[in-house]
């Protein structure tokens, strides 16, 4: 897994992005016509805000990349979770017969043990 370093160069170029884009575009902004200066930081704003868009996109793959690892790690621990129960359960009863929520349980105890069944009203609808 890559820690905060692995991202520490895209975000500080994000940010020296941004802090160029907000100069570029006040020098831009407060221009008076013809200003030569005023629209190479128009044309240095678009190049800021193209590089921030690349340098987003950048960490988003990285944690696309990564949210995927760790779901398929967690999926796999899960699942040798699961086989580790499932085989502790099968060891346990070793044969024996199902208890008391395997089939037949209803069987095993008498009627008045049974929960009773709720009737459906519709049943004597004509």
């Amino acid at each position: 897994m890559t820690g905060q370093d692995g991202y520490d160069s895209a975000l500080s170029a994000i940010r020296d992005n941004v802090e160029d884009l907000a100069v570029f575009t006040a020098i831009w902004v407060n221009r008076r016509e013809p200003d030569a200066h005023a629209r190479r930081c128009a044309s240095q704003a678009i190049d800021a805000i193209d590089a921030a868009i690349r340098e987003l996109h950048h960490i988003r793959q990285q944690l696309i990349s990564e949210v995927q690892q760790a779901d398929r790690a967690t999926a796999a621990r899960a699942d040798a979770l699961l086989v580790r129960t499932d085989d502790a359960l099968t060891s346990s009863t070793d044969g024996a017969s199902p208890g008391p929520s395997g089939r037949g349980d209803t069987e095993a105890r008498g009627a008045e043990d049974t929960p009773g069944r709720e009737r459906n009203t519709d049943e004597h609808l004509p």
